[in-house]
């Protein structure tokens, strides 16, 4: 009996030795993996919120700062210097290129173009008007006062003074570089398009008008008024630039 009863003690603390092992190590096992699991998502909001708030305002509110004041001066001080020479070497460059180019283009094309529409349109209608009505008005009554009156005041008071003052600074001044610089430009884009585009319908249409209404007119109210008043007077002048002294009688 004694044997039984020590037996039966046994299995007993074994039994509950065995349940308080098991329970006490599934408690543990849940409770700390339920602790870490709690702690660590408590951790980490906590963690993440502080550093949200705090680390990134403190980024933007110094870093942003520093930006501006430093990062944009110097931005603003290196850019504009470069900025003002490359826009003065593109200027520069784009400019002689855009005159060199543009302006051939223009007095090689367009010129041509204007001439050959504009002024065959011009030719065609606004000369044969002219001729017609505003020449035979011009011969009767602006020639024979011209040639009577504004003749020889001109000989007298316009010629002497300006062969003395302006013919000489012209012929220094004015007709080198027309001859250097204007005249090989005109020659190479100007005078073949003219050539091309207006030496014939000059040649159809000018020269017929003036063939048929201008030299009548001319023959019969502008020769004998010029016989008649300009001869005499070059005549004179003539006589009186030679002298007494020099005639033979």
């Amino acid at each position: 009996m004694s044997f039984l009863f020590f037996f039966y003690l046994r299995l007993v603390h074994l039994g509950f030795s065995r349940l308080i092992l098991r329970c006490s190590s599934r408690l543990i096992l849940r409770g700390s993996s339920r602790l870490i699991l709690c702690d660590s998502s408590r951790l980490i909001q906590r963690g993440f919120s502080h550093l949200i708030q705090r680390g990134f305002s403190h980024l933007i509110q110094r870093g942003f700062s520093h930006l501006i004041q430093r990062g944009f001066s110097h931005l603003i001080q290196r850019g504009f210097s470069h900025l003002s020479s490359v826009v003065s070497h593109i200027l520069s460059s784009v400019i002689s290129h855009i005159l060199s180019s543009v302006v051939s283009h223009i007095l090689s094309s367009v010129v041509s173009h204007i001439l050959s529409s504009v002024v065959s349109h011009i030719l065609s209608s606004v000369v044969s008007h002219i001729l017609s009505y505003v020449v035979p008005l011009v011969l009767f009554y602006v020639v024979p006062p011209a040639l009577s009156y504004v003749v020889p005041l001109f000989l007298f008071y316009v010629v002497p003074p300006a062969l003395s003052y302006v013919v000489p600074p012209v012929l220094s001044y004015v007709v080198p570089p027309v001859l250097s610089y204007v005249v090989p430009s005109v020659l190479s884009y100007v005078v073949p398009p003219v050539l091309s585009c207006v030496i014939h319908p000059v040649l159809s249409s000018v020269v017929s008008h003036i063939l048929s209404y201008v030299v009548p007119l001319v023959l019969f109210y502008v020769v004998p008024p010029a016989l008649s008043y300009v001869v005499p007077l070059v005549l004179f002048y003539v006589a009186e630039a030679v002298g007494p002294n020099n005639s033979r009688p």
